[in-house]
């Protein structure tokens, strides 16, 4: 035999042996396709809930961030007013200390003035009664002089 000959033998025995090979690659081609087309069908199945589920979860979060954000406007609204309302309040507070401090400088000033003049008068008062006082004294004296005189002259 030549070589020819064997060359093309061995080809066909070559081709003999493939043809089962080549048919159960085939049918494993078509075994991972069916399986990978599995597989994607189910990839898509989790990728579809996996959306689904984020989707909602996003909605809820959403939601508290709607929820957190009005509760906050309303705490900040209330502070806001609660501000307000303290601040009028102080302005009414800082007025009525500047009353009570005008009227403490008033009475300051003119307290001890008022008080010395009430004094003087009272003094001058007092100088009054003391020289009434005087004179009485006087006239006491006198009639117990006179009174102990006409006493011991009648003894």
């Amino acid at each position: 035999m030549s070589n020819e000959e064997l060359l093309s033998l061995f080809r066909s025995v070559i081709k003999e042996e493939l043809v089962p090979i080549r048919e159960e690659i085939r049918g494993v081609k078509t075994e991972l396709q069916a399986e990978m087309k599995d597989v994607k069908s189910e990839l898509q199945a989790e990728m579809k809930s996996f959306k689904s589920e984020l989707q909602t979860e996003i909605k809820g979060v959403k939601s508290e961030t709607k929820d957190n954000r009005s509760q906050m406007n309303f705490r900040f609204d209330t502070l806001e007013m609660k501000t307000s309302h303290i601040e009028t309040k102080l302005a009414y507070v800082e007025h009525d200390v500047a009353a009570i401090k005008a009227t403490v400088d008033h009475m300051s000033g003119e307290v001890p003035q008022d008080v010395m003049g009430m004094l003087k008068q009272m003094n001058s008062k007092l100088d009054d009664k003391d020289s009434d006082v005087q004179a009485l004294n006087k006239r006491l004296f006198r009639v117990e002089s006179t009174l102990e005189r006409v006493t011991t002259v009648n003894k």
